[in-house]
């Protein structure tokens, strides 16, 4: 008997989960206020990033092949200048890791506790997945993902920094600390819709 197909899903074909991480962690930094927002105030935010995006490598590419470190970096830019010009809204996007350190597995998930307690950290993940997502929280055995493919944790068992040796058994899912974002609600910005 023939298995059952199942339906692709968002994300299976399409490499846009890059702007959908940028879009969910500034949903989490927000917190409560992210109810005053619209759907409509998230698509037109969404349309910004694609056309980011396409000014810097195609929209084609960017659908089909995801984003780059240096394209998430772009996006990033132009969502806080969005927030900032649209909303009223500061909104901090920048690196959880300084930049040329190498930082061990538990090192990183100790930044990740200490950054997820009322911000988010975007993540670029290889390995078992390659996929952007949010890091709502770090427990003692998993990360709890805010995601836009419905991914709800990884197993910190599971997961190994890129220069590490591969893990002896399981999937594995790879992280590399140069592409962990944080991604923050700066105080003091006006609230008011625009």
């Amino acid at each position: 008997m023939t298995p059952e197909i199942q339906p692709f899903k968002q994300g299976q074909l399409d490499g846009l989960c890059g702007l959908y991480a940028i879009i969910n962690a500034i949903r989490v930094a927000l917190g409560e206020e992210e109810r005053r927002y619209r759907r409509s105030d998230w698509e037109e935010l969404f349309y910004e990033l694609l056309c980011t995006v396409d000014d810097e490598i195609g929209a084609v590419r960017g659908v089909g092949c995801g984003l780059t470190t240096k394209s998430f970096h772009k996006a990033a830019h132009a969502a806080v200048e969005y927030m900032r010009d649209t909303h009223g809204v500061a909104i901090s996007i920048g690196r959880l890791i300084p930049p040329h350190t190498k930082p061990t597995l538990r090192q990183v998930m100790r930044a990740i506790e200490a950054a997820t307690a009322g911000q988010a950290v975007v993540a670029c993940l290889s390995g078992k997945l390659n996929h952007w997502t949010v890091c709502r929280r770090a427990t003692a055995k998993s990360l709890i993902l805010f995601d836009s493919s419905s991914y709800l944790r990884l197993a910190r068992s599971h997961c190994r920094m890129a220069d590490e040796p591969k893990l002896a058994n399981g999937p594995q899912y790879i992280i590399h600390s140069s592409r962990l974002w944080l991604v923050a609600r700066l105080a003091g910005s006006m609230t008011s819709q625009g």
